[in-house]
C-alpha cells in the first residue's frame, strides 16, 4: 500500500516577518539609543560585578564572536564611571636617602602637574635668588669678618715660620701653590751648582737646617690647614644659614599649599635639607680661579655639573577626566601592564636611569577606575598574565625590570616604591579559555568571580523586533549609510533568524548583522538607490555567497558530471542519500553523499567500514553501535541475529564524525535486508537512538540546501526532498528559491518522528506493526526483514563454521 505523505507546507519552512507591523517608513524616523539588546543576563552579572566592592570580584565576559561583548563592556563601564570620583594623581620623587628607591607620592586629583611645575619654579627661582643672598652687604660683612680674623691668625704663622727660617739663614719662596726653601749665603740665593763646593761641614749644616725647616713648616702648614677648615666651616654654615632663609621662605610656600599631604610635607622637608647642604650648586662658578688661572672648559667639568634633576617631579597618573578611568589596554605585555623603566645611554658606552625615567602601565593608568583586556592577548605573554595576578593579590603596583631576574650577578637598579591599586579588572574572551583557567587555575578563581556570559541568540517577540530595527537605525545613522525601508528591517531580520536557526529566535552575533547592514548600503549606492530595499538586502547576501561558494560549486559540478555518484531519481536496495555539512572558515553549505549497506550470512554484525579504515570519529563509531541495538531491540529479543552487514560513504576520503547520518544508515541496512529499494530522489538527515526514535542534528538548512541546488541542476522530478527530524522544524530558515519551490510542489520537506515513518517514506511501503505473536506484516517492511533474518540464521545453522560466505573472517561488533 502505498504512503501518502507530502510533507511540511511552504509556510512552514521559514520565519516571515511581516514588514507591515512597524510604524515606520524607514529607519530614519526611528529614534535610536545605545542599549546592547538581547543580552539581559550579562548585563546583569555586569552590573553585579562592577558595582561589587569586595576582593576578587573582577569579571570574566565570556560568549561567541560578534555578540557586542567588547562594546557591551565599554558602555557600562564608561556609564558606571561617570559616578566614581577622579582618583588619585601619582608622582614618583627622588629618594634622597637611597636614590635607588624613589619614593611615590599621593596628590589630590589634578594637582599632580602642579606639583611638578611648583617643584620646577621653586628650582628655577632658587637658581637666581640664592645667588643674589651671596652677594648682599651683610653677606660680604660677615664673610670677610670670619674670613678676617682667621686669616690674620694664619699670617701670623706663615710669618712666624718665614722668620724661623731667615734665624738659620734661609729664604721661603712663594710658589703659587707651595713653598722653596732656598739657602742664604751673605744674604743671596745660594747657586745649587755652589753647593758641592762648599765643605762638607757647611753642606751638613745646611741640610740639617732645611730638615729642620721642614719640619717646622710641617707643623705650621698642619696649623694653616686646620685654620683654612674653620674658615671652611664657618663659611659653610653661614652659607648653610643663608640659604636656609632663602630656601625656607619659598618651600613654607609649598608647605602651606599642600598642607594636607602629609608625604609631600616629608618630601619638602628632605629637598630643603639637600639644598641647605648642596648650596655651593646654586652658586655659579668664578670665571677663573683664585690664583688667576683660566678655568676649565665647561664641557671638560660636564660629569662635575650640579645635578637638579634630583629635585624635579617625575609625573606618573594624572590630568585625568572628570571621572574614573576606563582603560582598554590593547596590546596587554609586562611592561604595559605594570609600567617600565627605561634607560639611555650614556657617553662611555653603558645605560643609565634615574627615578624620572619610570613610565606607567595600564594599571596605572587605570588604578580608581576599570580596565579592560583581551584574555587571548594576554595568555600569550605568560609573564603579563602573571604580573596581573600578583598585583590583583597584592593590590599593589610594583615595577620591576624583568632584565634583573634573568641576570647570574645582581646588579643595583632602581626599586620604586609600589602604588596601592584599586581596581576592577574585566577579561574579555572564549568560554573554552575561560573553562580552561577556571580548572586549572586557582589564583583565576579567587580573582574573577564573576561571569558575564553572553548568548548568541535572543527570544524573537515584538518588543525584540523593535531593537533589531532600532540596532540596524542605529548603525546606519553612526556610519552614515542609505537608510532602510520596512522591508528591508524585515529581510535582516530574517536573516538573523538563519542565523541562529530558529524560527523563534533571533541572533545576537550583531557584527554579522552589521556587516549585511553595510553590504546592503554598498549595493543600494551600486544601483543608484537613495534608500534600501529588500532587493539589495537580498543581493548582499547573495554576492557575499558568491565570493566564497568556490568549493561549494565545484562539489556540485563533480556531482553532475557523475564524478561523485549521487542518484536524485529510481529507488535502489541497501543506498541512501545522507547529507553532511562542510565548513570552510565564513561560509558553510550541505554536501550529499552515497551510504550505502550490504549483507551476507554470518554471526558478525555491523560492520563499519570507516572504522576499520581509521576514517571515523569516535561519535559515529557510538551511532553505529545504536545501530546494532536496534536491530537487537526490534528483531532479537527472542532470539540470536545471524547476519553480517557492511556500511560505508562511498567516495569520502576524510574522517567522518558525529551521528547525524545514523537514521540514515540504519535505513540503508533496513532497506538491504528487506530487498525494498530507498527512493534515491529523498536525501535523509537524523540521529536515531536505540528505540528508533529520529533525534534533533545541527545545519538543518545547509543540507536541505545542498540537496536542493543538486535536483535543481538536474531537474525536478516532483518527488525530491529532505527528510529532516521533526524536532528541527522550529530551525528552518530556507533560501527563498527553496520555499518557491516547496510552494510549486516541486520539491518536499518531510518532519520525521520515527524509524517507521521515514521508512514509509523512503519505501513508499509500511513499515509493519507487531502483532501479539511477535510477527510483523508478511509484506511489510520489517515483515521482509524478519523473514531475511530468518533465511540467514537457517544458512548459520547449515555452515555451522560461523564464517561469513564473502570468504574473510566475520569483523566488527557482536550481536
Amino acid at each position: 500500500m502505498a504512503i501518502k505523505n507530502s510533507g511540511l507546507s511552504w509556510e512552514q519552512l521559514k520565519f516571515n516577518c511581516d514588514s507591515s507591523r512597524f510604524k515606520f517608513k524607514s529607519t530614519s524616523e526611528i529614534e535610536i539609543d545605545d542599549r546592547i539588546y538581547g543580552q539581559d543576563r550579562a548585563i546583569r552579572a555586569l552590573d553585579f560585578g562592577v558595582e561589587i566592592q569586595s576582593f576578587g570580584y573582577n569579571i570574566y565576559v565570556l560568549g561567541p564572536v560578534g555578540t557586542g561583548k567588547t562594546t557591551a563592556v565599554r558602555r557600562a563601564l564608561i556609564q558606571k564611571a561617570k559616578d566614581l570620583p577622579t582618583p588619585s594623581d601619582w608622582v614618583y620623587v627622588n629618594n634622597f636617602t637611597d636614590s635607588s628607591q624613589p619614593i611615590a607620592l599621593e596628590l589630590p586629583a589634578k594637582t599632580g602637574s602642579k606639583f611638578r611645575d611648583d617643584m620646577k619654579a621653586l628650582v628655577a627661582d632658587l637658581k637666581e635668588q640664592i645667588p643674589l643672598s651671596f652677594e648682599s652687604e651683610n653677606y660680604q660683612t660677615e664673610s670677610k669678618r670670619i674670613t678676617g680674623d682667621l686669616e690674620k691668625e694664619r699670617q701670623q704663622k706663615l710669618e712666624h715660620l718665614a722668620n724661623f727660617a731667615a734665624e738659620k739663614n734661609f729664604e721661603l719662596k712663594n710658589m703659587g701653590r707651595g713653598f722653596a726653601i732656598v739657602p742664604l749665603i751673605d744674604g743671596k740665593p745660594l747657586d745649587p751648582k755652589l753647593f758641592d763646593q762648599l765643605p762638607k761641614e757647611e753642606q751638613a749644616e745646611i741640610e740639617q737646617s732645611m730638615k729642620d725647616i721642614h719640619e717646622e713648616a710641617e707643623n705650621v702648614m698642619e696649623e694653616v690647614h686646620i685654620l683654612e677648615e674653620k674658615i671652611n666651616d664657618r663659611i659653610s654654615e653661614l652659607n648653610r644659614g643663608i640659604a636656609d632663609k632663602s630656601v625656607g621662605r619659598r618651600i613654607n610656600k609649598l608647605r602651606k599649599k599642600y598642607a594636607e599631604q602629609i608625604e609631600v610635607i616629608k618630601y619638602l622637608n628632605t629637598v630643603k635639607k639637600d639644598i641647605v647642604e648642596n648650596v655651593d650648586d646654586f652658586i655659579p662658578e668664578p670665571e677663573s680661579s683664585s690664583d688667576g688661572l683660566p678655568m676649565l672648559p665647561a664641557h671638560l667639568l660636564r660629569g662635575l655639573e650640579p645635578d637638579f634633576k634630583k629635585y624635579e617631579v617625575n609625573l606618573l597618573v594624572g590630568d585625568g577626566n572628570d571621572c574614573a578611568p576606563v582603560v582598554f589596554e590593547k596590546h596587554p605585555t609586562y611592561y604595559n601592564l605594570v609600567g617600565r623603566i627605561e634607560h639611555r645611554a650614556t657617553t662611555s658606552g653603558g645605560y643609565e636611569t634615574d627615578f624620572t625615567m619610570i613610565k606607567p602601565g595600564s594599571l596605572h593608568n587605570a588604578n580608581g577606575g576599570y580596565l579592560i583586556i583581551e584574555v587571548n592577548d594576554l595568555l600569550n605573554n605568560d609573564v603579563a598574565y602573571e604580573a596581573l595576578k600578583r598585583c590583583l593579590k597584592n593590590r599593589q603596583i610594583m615595577i620591576e625590570d624583568l632584565n634583573e631576574r634573568l641576570k647570574l650577578v645582581p646588579t643595583t637598579g632602581l626599586k620604586p616604591q609600589s602604588i596601592p591599586l584599586n581596581i576592577k579588572v574585566v577579561l574579555i574572551g572564549s568560554p573554552m579559555l575561560y573553562y580552561l583557567l577556571y580548572t586549572h587555575d586557582d589564583d583565576f578563581q579567587k580573582l574573577f568571580k564573576v561571569k558575564a556570559d553572553f548568548g548568541y541568540e535572543m527570544d524573537r517577540n515584538e518588543t525584540a523586533l523593535d531593537e533589531y530595527a532600532n540596532f540596524i537605525a542605529s548603525i546606519v545613522l553612526r556610519e552614515k549609510l542609505i537608510h532602510f525601508d520596512t522591508e528591508a528591517v524585515a529581510s535582516v531580520i530574517e536573516f538573523s533568524s538563519r542565523l541562529v536557526e530558529h524560527t523563534e529566535k533571533l541572533a545576537t552575533s550583531f557584527s554579522d548583522i552589521a556587516d549585511l547592514i553595510r553590504e546592503s548600503d554598498y549595493w543600494a549606492r551600486h544601483n543608484g538607490n537613495s534608500i534600501v530595499t529588500k532587493v539589495d538586502v537580498n543581493r548582499a547576501l547573495e554576492e557575499k555567497e558568491y565570493r566564497s561558494n568556490r568549493i561549494e560549486q565545484k562539489l556540485q559540478e563533480l556531482i553532475e558530471d557523475g564524478t561523485i555518484m549521487i542518484d536524485t531519481d529510481g529507488a535502489v536496495v541497501g543506498q541512501v542519500n545522507g547529507l553532511a555539512v562542510l565548513s570552510y572558515g565564513d561560509f558553510t553549505f550541505g554536501k550529499p553523499s552515497r551510504i550505502t549497506a550490504i549483507h551476507y550470512a554470518g554471526k558478525g554484525g555491523i560492520f563499519n567500514i570507516e572504522r576499520e579504515a581509521k576514517l571515523s570519529g569516535r561519535i559515529h563509531d557510538k551511532g553505529v553501535m545504536i545501530l546494532t541495538s536496534f536491530l537487537r531491540s526490534k528483531f532479537g529479543r527472542d532470539k540470536m541475529l545471524s547476519f553480517n552487514a557492511s556500511l560505508t560513504f562511498e567516495q569520502t576520503y576524510e574522517e567522518i564524525d558525529g551521528d547525524s547520518a545514523s537514521s540514515t544508515e540504519l535505513y540503508a541496512i533496513l532497506s538491504s535486508l528487506s530487498s525494498i529499494p530507498i527512493k534515491q530522489s529523498i536525501a535523509i538527515t537524523g540521529s536515531v537512538n536505540q528505540y528508533g526514535e529520529i533525534q534533533p542534528i545541527g545545519g538543518v538548512n545547509y543540507k536541505i540546501e545542498g540537496f536542493f541546488a543538486l535536483c535543481k541542476a538536474r531537474g525536478f522530478t516532483g518527488e525530491q526532498g529532505v527528510m529532516i527530524p521533526h524536532q528541527n522544524v522550529k530551525n528552518l530558515a530556507l533560501k527563498a528559491e527553496v520555499i518557491n519551490a516547496v510552494k510549486e510542489g516541486k520539491f518536499h520537506v518531510w518532519p520525521v518522528t520515527n524509524i517507521d515513518v521515514g521508512i514509509e517514506i523512503l519505501t513508499g511501503r509500511a513499515a509493519g506493526k507487531q502483532k501479539k505473536d511477535g510477527s510483523y506484516p508478511k509484506h511489510s517492511v520489517y515483515g521482509k526483514v524478519v523473514a531475511r533474518l530468518e533465511e540467514l540464521d537457517d544458512i548459520d545453522d547449515e555452515n555451522g563454521d560461523g564464517v561469513n560466505r564473502v570468504g574473510s573472517p566475520s569483523r566488527g561488533i557482536k550481536m
